[in-house]
């Protein structure tokens, strides 16, 4: 999946292989460049800003609590701060949206059981032993035990601000890094690493569908995997999905389709129209949901709205004539969020939508 976790991953590496040199070589020069990476972040993700608030806490209770009496970190902080400067500049004009939507996410949805579950699956189980031994191993080592306080303290501060479960896994690297130092000393000959590394492999090859979607989506289907990925059961039917809007933008007359947008309930359902529909000729489709809302027309005025995926209520209350012309199905009859969700075409709004823009942004 395209999103920014996957680069926020990067990001945390290249600033903990910083981090990790500056403590053993003690060049100050690298706080600029620790500063730079982690404004980089900022851009990418704001959950990256638990990792200089960890790595300040833990220089604080060690021995290293003397390099920030020198200017460079501070330099460093100065640095990352006037990378994102613009970006802070714009949540301040835009009513700090991220933040709400930061807020409106808050909270252990699965519990705080499943919570720390998810931890040991994301990080690997057979890793877990290595990667806390060898992580505490650090605490003997005075160039690096900092790195134990700021991998805790990072666990910690996600989980008492209510973070996802996947929000600390970028500091797992470090932790494997620790671990796999550690293995290596308390194994000391090839066979057993190697029987060690075999399980660690097949093990990541086992909970590899759970990761990414390299199985048929039939085949996930019947090894109930669907209900454990819910992005990826969201996929299901996107196909069907832009068919049933291409059969109710058809229907528009084709003398009104210049005053026809296509408006999607959430982004899911937006970007399949936009990744499918080009080249079945339909519009752009717009939606209220997250970033999608920035990126409609200043001045949406359409005669007629091909609504995806809201309910007849929503359509009855801005929109004074409505008719069903498709339900959202899939082949595979698997009941995921777009499953039986209703396309409609609506026409006679009772305000212009631009006006009414502000008031159905959404953030859930």
């Amino acid at each position: 999946m395209f999103q920014t976790v996957a680069f926020d991953e990067v990001v945390w590496a290249v600033a903990l292989l910083v981090f990790v040199r500056l403590l053993g070589d003690g060049e100050r020069r690298l706080w600029l460049v620790l500063g730079l990476v982690v404004g980089v972040g900022l851009e990418t993700k704001f959950t990256i800003a638990a990792l200089p608030v960890a790595m300040f806490l833990g220089l604080l209770v060690t021995q290293r609590r003397a390099m920030l009496l020198t200017p460079w970190p501070w330099l460093g902080a100065a640095l990352a701060v006037l990378i994102f400067l613009p970006n802070l500049a714009w949540q301040a004009t835009h009513s700090w949206i991220s933040v709400q939507y930061t807020l409106s996410h808050r909270g252990h949805t699965d519990g705080p059981v499943a919570y720390w579950l998810q931890q040991l699956l994301t990080f690997n189980p057979l890793f877990l032993v290595p990667g806390i031994s060898g992580t505490a191993a650090l605490r003997k080592d005075p160039r690096f035990s900092q790195l134990l306080y700021t991998a805790i303290l990072v666990e910690v501060l996600f989980f008492a601000v209510g973070g996802k479960s996947y929000y600390p896994a970028p500091i797992f690297p470090a932790l494997y890094a620790a671990g796999a130092i550690w293995l290596d000393k308390q194994l000391k000959s090839a066979a057993p690493i190697a029987a060690y590394a075999t399980a660690a492999v097949a093990l990541v090859l086992v909970l590899l569908p759970l990761a990414l979607p390299v199985l048929p989506a039939q085949t996930m289907i019947s090894l109930n995997l669907w209900q454990a990925r819910k992005d990826y059961a969201d996929m299901i039917g996107w196909p069907e999905l832009v068919s049933a809007t291409l059969a109710a933008y058809d229907s528009v007359p084709a003398d009104q389709r210049s005053g026809t947008i296509i408006l999607a309930q959430n982004y899911g359902e937006a970007g399949a129209i936009d990744y499918y529909g080009s080249a079945l000729g339909l519009p752009q489709a717009e939606s209220p949901h997250l970033t999608f809302w920035y990126w409609a027309p200043q001045r949406m005025d359409p005669s007629t709205v091909v609504l995806v995926g809201f309910s007849q209520d929503f359509a009855n209350r801005y929109f004074a004539q409505c008719r069903d012309a498709a339900t959202i199905t899939n082949n595979l009859g698997i009941h995921n969020e777009e499953y039986g969700g209703l396309v409609l075409v609506c026409t006679q709004p009772r305000q212009p939508l631009w006006s009414v823009w502000p008031s159905i942004q959404t953030l859930d």
